[in-house]
């Protein structure tokens, strides 16, 4: 499976697009804190979900206007969880 993780800030903004994700796009959409190596003031929200499902849920959030920051493909590495940033 690829992972993805789209930082968003606001618990409620998170919620509302991750809900969105699901019910438009039948993928996976989770909420978790932003990992503190990637959180750089203001992101402490992200949604986890597939790849596949990023476009899409990049045209929720400009259609709902919605926050949409920046996008990482998650990774594990020698045991190691490695954030490589898409956009």
């Amino acid at each position: 499976m690829d992972d993805t993780l789209i930082t968003i800030g606001s618990t409620t903004s998170a919620m509302r697009l991750a809900r969105l994700i699901r019910a438009q796009t039948h993928c996976r959409a989770e909420i978790m804190h932003t990992p503190s190596e990637l959180n750089r003031g203001g992101c402490s929200y992200s949604i986890r979900t597939e790849r596949s499902a990023v476009g899409h849920a990049r045209q929720i959030a400009e259609k709902y206007k919605l926050p949409f920051g920046k996008v990482y493909r998650i990774q594990n590495i020698n045991g190691e969880r490695v954030y490589n940033a898409l956009s």
